[in-house]
């Protein structure tokens, strides 16, 4: 059954939003950003993060934002090569070569088993050859502009993770500094080293101070932090970085969003097999980092909301799906159904592994936007595959976003470019994220 709503809240009744199927846990989450740090992770297809408009990424963070504090930016892999991640805040700088595999199983057991060489960056890790030293710009870093919502002049903390080696490690000097470039706002602990004698994944953590003036109104445009950068020491082989985050130290409440799993295309088949496909050190390292940010702040509890958008890379899937009832084709809504059970049992199979508390983990099933009036209806199935899974799931809601924005109201606002209904615009992410969360009434 559905967890309660707050008693002083409203809503939360199925039968007053029928877009929603068991909304009072999704309204509990959102809830518990006014009081704690809570964590959204989302898996999706090529909206998930579409170049040039930021998709469901940027949406979410947009309409969260809104209403809540952002206490961190996403996770954001060290080696990507994408732009176009976060809201009002980015990746930056790709680096010339990444590399997907190191050869040496004990590294790559951080890694994804090829999750990420399909999906969220398409080259996530960076193991820097021996030859390489120096850089011409900050690598593997974060930009965080003026205007984000996670406010600059905050006690900003970087967490640079990367994995040690047992003998050939180099070196690394990370560094934060604000733009236009002040040598005297440059944050930077000197170089690290590697090299160990074990592989460990491994966090350094830098800081910008709390500093009210560091703001736009003084002429602060961003701060930028990275593994390397011209004005540090750069980079000498052999190093894997990892991942990076900011996260605003004041701040005990509110939300960060980070994407998992996005790419061109995708359907919950090929979503299941990636998730499942993962070495558990892999899922282990993400989820658990994401835990460790909340716990610093909010010692008695986590809360994550996994949200999964996808649907129409399903219509021609004609394999088998990865649940346990293993129908086929994948196509059917009944597949769709299983194999989006396999990503959540997946899930919670991490969190059973680590002994953690199942309770601490949400689901929000959004499937597709409308492409459509009327609406296609494999889409209409999988939408009802998505509600009919939320009465076999403790902490799971559903939303059918048809009947939140239909195509034809969609279409008049300017939510989609009519030579691609496939995608919708960005004021459509907005939109439809902003009133998932309006109806919920928090």
């Amino acid at each position: 059954m559905g967890l309660r709503a707050n008693s002083n809240n409203s809503c939360g009744l199925d039968s007053k939003y029928p877009a929603f199927t068991k909304v009072d846990n999704f309204i509990r989450v959102l809830n518990l950003m006014k009081t704690r740090r809570v964590d959204f992770i989302g898996l999706g297809d090529s909206n998930q993060i579409k170049s040039g408009v930021h998709g469901w990424e940027h949406g979410w963070q947009k309409a969260l934002s809104d209403k809540f504090d952002m206490y961190a930016t996403a996770l954001i892999p060290a080696g990507t090569t994408l732009f176009n991640v976060g809201y009002k805040y980015d990746s930056r700088d790709r680096w010339g070569t990444t590399v997907l595999s190191t050869g040496n199983p004990e590294q790559e057991k951080y890694m994804d088993d090829g999750i990420l060489t399909t999906s969220l960056t398409q080259s996530a890790f960076v193991k820097s050859p021996d030859t390489a030293s120096g850089s011409s710009n900050i690598r593997g870093g974060i930009q965080i502009f003026s205007d984000c919502p996670i406010d600059i002049s905050g006690n900003i903390q970087y967490d640079f993770y990367y994995v040690t080696e047992v003998s050939g490690g180099g070196t690394f000097e990370p560094i934060l500094y604000q733009e236009p470039f002040d040598a005297s706002k440059k944050v930077t602990d000197g170089l690290i080293s590697t090299q160990t004698g074990a592989y460990t994944m491994t966090k350094k953590s830098l800081q910008y101070p709390n500093d009210p003036l560091r703001n736009a109104q003084n002429g602060v445009t961003s701060l930028r932090g990275g593994f390397s950068g011209s004005v540090g020491s750069g980079i000498t082989g052999s190093v894997f970085c990892a991942y990076i985050r900011a996260i605003n130290q004041d701040r005990s409440k509110g939300f960060g969003y980070t994407t998992q799993y996005f790419f061109s295309g995708a359907g919950m088949r090929d979503m299941a097999n990636a998730i499942i496909s993962a070495d558990d050190a892999y899922l282990t390292h993400i989820y658990s980092t994401i835990r460790n940010d909340q716990l610093a702040k909010n010692p008695y509890g986590v809360t994550i909301l996994f949200t999964i958008h996808l649907g129409t890379g399903d219509f021609t899937e004609n394999g088998i799906s990865k649940g346990t009832r293993a129908i086929t084709p994948s196509s059917l809504p009944e597949a769709f159904g299983d194999n989006c059970q396999a990503i959540i049992d997946r899930i919670l199979g991490i969190w059973t592994l680590n002994n953690w508390d199942l309770d601490e983990v949400n689901f929000l099933l959004v499937g597709s936007h409308p492409q459509s009036e009327p609406d296609n209806t494999q889409l209409i199935s999988y939408r009802k595959a998505m509600s009919d899974l939320c009465s076999y799931n403790q902490r799971c809601s559903s939303v059918d976003i048809n009947q939140l924005i239909p195509f034809n109201i969609g279409v008049e606002k300017g939510y989609y470019n009519p030579s691609d209904v496939l995608h919708v615009l960005q004021l459509g992410f907005e939109a439809i994220c902003t009133e998932i969360i309006n109806l919920s009434c928090v």
